[in-house]
């Protein structure tokens, strides 16, 4: 029998831009790693932009199976879509994962039992391969992180060797759309990643979790090739989503091939990334890479201050680097012409009205 699936995660979008789901070419590659699955699902519908709930719902409502993945940013939206597709046929299962979905929720199951039959927390990629290798009789004991109104037992381990999830980029997965949209008129936005986790432990932060504090590492051979992959494939911004990028040597190596694709493609135009706050000199290489290349590059490189109020940083489990590190790479990116943004949080606790005032005067004095 040939069961059928539709995947969902909405991005918004921003002028001309489309941003690739790539949570969901993930999912789905890894998935199709089963040969069970490859035999037995056929994938229906991607959704990753907001159109008519009610249009949509008619047309994934006939799928056996919705995924949908998580973000601050397209819960209500994706909720929404969801209670329209069970009120069309109450036997589709609707199944939600992402970094929107945790057991903090006291009222999750209060809210949306009613649209939504399993929730996967934490890491999801095995997780939903054994979902469709399971479908229908899912025996939630045996899938890591599954969540039902009387079910859960722990987070799902996270994957720990990241070479075992085949890139949705190098298997094509985004092909059809990105020939689509750019028919439309479209420029496309792509994210990737060269590591999961972060090493620190910010208290206001997703990543800052226990469970997210090991590192794991995609190899450098599938790095370079998805880099080479976004130039070919005229990928005008490119997303790093890595939560320390520039906190490993090899960063460098990347930035480089990245100058070098743009140089011969001439994509990506821009690529954005949330930088490093404790890795000066590998920064300023990277700064220095795009400039000698004279790529334009960069967008803008984060200064992640937060807050410059002492008992703040304490209390959230944070420390910034020392004032006179940051003027230098501040001076020596400014003669490079290397934008820079500054990113502060208010409110946070301890933070008072003065301490903000304070902080912000700091933050611009020093350039």
């Amino acid at each position: 029998m040939v069961y059928h699936i539709s995947l969902v995660q909405i991005n918004e979008l921003v002028g001309r831009n489309i941003r690739l789901p790539y949570s969901l070419g993930v999912l789905w590659q890894q998935a199709m790693t089963s040969d069970y699955n490859q035999q037995t699902w056929h994938l229906d519908h991607i959704v990753y932009k907001r159109l008519d709930i009610q249009e949509l719902a008619v047309a994934l409502s006939q799928s056996n199976v919705v995924c949908f993945s998580c973000y601050v940013w397209n819960f209500v939206y994706q909720i929404e879509l969801a209670k329209a597709i069970k009120k069309l046929n109450a036997n589709c299962f609707v199944v939600v994962g992402g970094p929107h979905i945790h057991t903090d929720h006291p009222n999750f199951w209060k809210n949306y039992q009613d649209c939504i039959d399993m929730a996967i927390v934490g890491e999801g990629d095995n997780s939903f391969k054994l979902l469709l290798e399971q479908f229908p009789s899912c025996d939630v004991e045996t899938i890591p992180g599954a969540w039902t109104p009387t079910y859960f037992k722990d987070i799902a381990p996270r994957v720990t060797d990241l070479e075992s999830l085949p890139s949705p980029y190098l298997e094509g997965f985004f092909d059809n759309i990105i020939d689509y949209e750019k028919s439309q008129g479209k420029l496309i936005e792509a994210m990737m990643q060269t590591n999961r986790g972060c090493p620190y432990h910010c208290s206001f932060c997703e990543q800052g979790k226990e469970y997210k504090n090991k590192l794991y590492f995609f190899s450098k051979d599938r790095v370079l090739k998805e880099l080479e992959w976004m130039g070919q494939k005229e990928i005008e911004i490119l997303d790093i989503a890595d939560d320390n990028w520039g906190i490993h040597e090899r960063d460098v190596e990347f930035m480089e091939k990245l100058c070098a694709v743009k140089t011969q493609y001439g994509y990506p135009r821009v690529f954005d990334a949330t930088y490093a706050k404790n890795a000066t000199e590998r920064v300023l290489e990277m700064a220095e890479l795009d400039y000698s290349a004279k790529t334009n590059l960069i967008r803008g490189i984060t200064f992640a201050y937060q807050s410059n109020h002492l008992p703040t940083l304490k209390a959230v489990k944070r420390f910034n680097l020392i004032p006179e590190k940051q003027i230098v790479l501040i001076k020596e990116l400014k003669k490079l012409g290397t934008p820079t943004y500054t990113e502060m949080i208010w409110p946070l606790p301890h933070e008072t009205y003065k301490s903000l005032l304070s902080g912000i005067d700091a933050t611009i004095a020093i350039g």
